[in-house]
Formats: structure tokens, sequence, C-alpha cells
């Protein structure tokens, strides 16, 4: 091939490459946030989200003001890109959501609860504030703690057992009510967004399969049983009990 055949073959195949990258499949997620502005606390109610409801590869965010902020997801089964908690006061309820990349959680302070199941690919993402989980969650992707709290109110609520849950420094995983995470793999490190245990069990009598310390983990237990049904260190590790519960 000649050098001027093989300069045209280039360009050719960049311009190619650049049309596609242009094309609607290849274009990124578009962003729809609640404003709650409508009638109605409904997922279908178009007000709430101007200028539509959100479709398949969508990525939600709920801002920190809005209106409405206990709603119903009402909408039929779809796959969403990500769902993004900035703001907090909000309860979601209705149908299961199935999400390709995350759920995150980043309000400056605050509660979020999501009753509903959530399924897919994607993990969670709890950076700020706290994220209840109350869904019979089924999730591949990890459970990601690095500030703030997650707190988990159902057996499932971490979701499905091929991901982990990795509770870093300056994080914090809750359990009450009697929840048991089965056979779900939970790494520790450090002593918990409020110094008060990377894990708490709140109340009644909880139970986890795998715990792995990976440094120095202080664990609080309240007014009710942890029980841990393996523990393993990775690396150096010392463990803490506060709290003056049964561990």
């Amino acid at each position: 091939m000649s050098i001027r055949a093989a300069a045209a073959w280039l360009t050719a195949l960049i311009v190619a490459a650049a049309a596609l990258a242009q094309s609607p499949g290849a274009s990124a997620a578009t962003v729809v946030t609640w404003t709650g502005g409508g009638s109605s606390n409904n997922w279908s109610d178009a007000a709430n989200w101007p200028p539509g409801i959100p479709v398949a590869g969508d990525t939600i965010v709920f801002p920190a003001a809005a209106a409405r902020k206990t709603n119903t997801n009402n909408l039929p089964p779809a796959s969403y890109f990500r769902i993004r908690f900035d703001g907090s006061g909000y309860t979601i309820n209705g149908n299961p959501v199935n999400v390709m990349e995350d759920v995150t959680n980043q309000p400056a302070s605050g509660t979020n609860q999501v009753n509903v199941d959530i399924s897919g690919l994607g993990a969670i993402l709890q950076e700020s504030g706290r994220l209840t989980l109350a869904g019979n969650n089924s999730f591949s992707g990890d459970v990601e703690i690095t500030g703030g709290s997650v707190h988990a109110l159902s057996n499932t609520a971490l979701g499905n057992i091929t991901g982990e849950t990795i509770v870093s420094a300056g994080g914090t995983l809750e359990l009450s009510g009697g929840v048991d995470t089965g056979s779900e793999v939970i790494r520790l490190r450090g002593d918990g967004f409020d110094g008060d245990g990377a894990l708490q069990s709140l109340s009644g009598t909880n139970e986890v399969g795998s715990l792995i310390l990976l440094g120095d983990v202080v664990i609080g237990v309240g007014n009710s049983t942890l029980i841990v049904g393996n523990l393993a260190q990775d690396g150096v590790a010392a463990l803490t009990l506060i709290g003056g519960g049964k561990l």
C-alpha cells in the first residue's frame, strides 16, 4: 500500500469513528431531575420531571430542593443508567428499578430511604448522609461505603452475594430489626463515620455470614445482639467492641 493510500485509509477510519461516536446509540445518558411540580407523587406525572418522565437509559437525579420528596415509581420496569441523590428527605416507593451503573447517595446531610427493589448490574455508592435500603434487592455490584452510613432493613438490602460490601474508614454499615445478610462478604475498616462503629447493630438480633477486617475496626452493638458466622482479617487488624450489646 502506498503512503498516499494508507493516509486516505486512515482518514476514512477516523471519520467513521467520529460519526459512530456522535450517533444516538453512543450518546451519554440523559439526566432527568425530579422537581415534584406535578399534581401527584407519581413518577408517571410528567410535570414532576420537566421536560418529561425518565425512560430506559436515563440518569435520575433527586436534588436538594424539590417538592413531593415522598414519591412513587408507578412506571413500567425499565433499566436506568444511574439514580443519584444530591438531596435528602426522600422516600421512594413503588415498582422495582433496574440500575446499570449505580445508586449514588451524596447529600450534605440527612436520610434517604429506598423501599423499592433494586436489580441490575449496578452498585451502591454511599458517600455522605444516610441511605436506608429496605427492598428485596438483587443488584450484583458492590456496596461501597466511603462516608455516612447505609442502613440495611431487609435480608437482601445489600444485593446479590456476587458483590461485596466494603466499608472504608469514615463509613458505617447499620443493621437493625433482625437482619440476616447471609453469605454476603462484608469488609470493614475504621471506627465509622461517627466513631460508633464501622458496623453497627442497632436493634434486634442481626447476623452477618462473613466479616473481614481490613485493619483496626470498631464494631458497635447497642441494645441488640450481633452474630458473626465467620470472622477473618486481611493484614494486621484489631477489633474493638463498644455499645454494651452482645457480639
